[in-house]
């Protein structure tokens, strides 16, 4: 099949990813079709972590959400709270805080207060190693969380 020029779907199964739909994401230059795929607004069931895991605690939680993190780990505050040795890896940029509505800036403070309550430490994976090991920042603050953030991975453990 041939993708129009103007990025419009041949057909609504388009705008769904499937064996076969990759083509119809992608502009000719390789530039993603806005309001399509990736960038395409649907409405979908959700459900917590808190409702889906059902075993007493975890060691690790990895988020990765696209901006989404702050609400996946609200939605885990049980099972944080009681994986007293859980580490958590998330991606994060202020810059989504910066260009966030209420809700999303309302979610982010929260969960800081929340790692706060629980005695998490949050420090920036950073982007090389040393001596065969990741590296990490120092703690950062929830002022430098929200205005200067690198885009990147982040660590949150228990002191």
């Amino acid at each position: 099949s041939i993708l129009p020029k103007d990025c419009t779907p041949v057909t609504e199964e388009d705008l769904f990813w499937h064996s076969g739909n990759m083509e119809f994401l992608l502009n000719p230059d390789g530039s993603y079709c806005v309001g399509r795929g990736l960038y395409k607004k649907i409405m979908t069931k959700t459900i917590t972590l808190d409702s889906a895991i059902q075993t007493d605690t975890v060691n690790m939680i990895q988020c990765d959400a696209e901006g989404a993190e702050p609400f996946i780990l609200l939605g885990a505050k049980e099972l944080i709270s009681r994986s007293k040795q859980v580490k958590i890896i998330f991606e994060w940029t202020s810059d989504n805080y910066q260009k966030g509505d209420d809700l999303f800036k309302n979610s982010v403070h929260k969960l800081w207060e929340f790692f706060d309550r629980e005695g998490f430490i949050i420090k920036r994976i950073l982007p090389q190693l040393q001596k065969g090991k990741a590296a990490l920042s120092g703690p950062i603050k929830y002022e430098t969380m929200i205005t200067s953030a690198q885009h990147g991975d982040y660590f949150a453990y228990r002191y």
